[in-house]
C-alpha cells in the first residue's frame, strides 16, 4: 500500500491503519483523511509480532522509519471516521 502524501519535516503527522474485515479493505489515512486503500482478497491472518517503524519482507527486516515514532495505540476493531478525526488534531496548531 502506498500514499501520495508525502511528510512535511519538522511537522507532526498523525498515521491510522485499518483493516476492516468485513469490506476486506485495508485503509491508510494521514492527518484525519483517506490517503489509501488495498483490496484484500482473502482474510488477512497477521499471526507475527507487531513491529513499529519498520517492515518486513520474505523474512528481511528493512524500510525503517526515517524519524520519530510517538504515541502508538493499537485497536481491536475498525475505528470510525470520528474517531480518526479526533486523533488527527495536531499539536502543531
Amino acid at each position: 500500500m502506498s500514499s501520495d502524501v508525502n511528510p512535511i519535516v519538522g511537522r507532526w503527522t498523525a498515521l491510522v491503519g485499518v483493516y476492516d474485515t468485513v469490506a476486506r479493505q485495508i485503509r491508510i489515512y494521514v492527518d484525519g483523511t483517506l490517503a489509501g486503500t488495498l483490496a484484500m482478497s482473502s482474510n488477512w491472518n497477521a499471526t507475527g509480532s507487531l513491529a513499529i517503524g519498520r517492515g518486513k519482507n520474505g523474512g528481511v527486516l528493512g524500510d525503517y522509519v526515517h524519524g520519530a515514532v510517538d504515541t502508538v495505540e493499537v485497536y481491536s476493531g475498525v475505528l470510525s471516521g470520528r474517531q480518526i478525526n479526533d486523533f488527527s488534531v495536531s499539536p502543531n496548531a
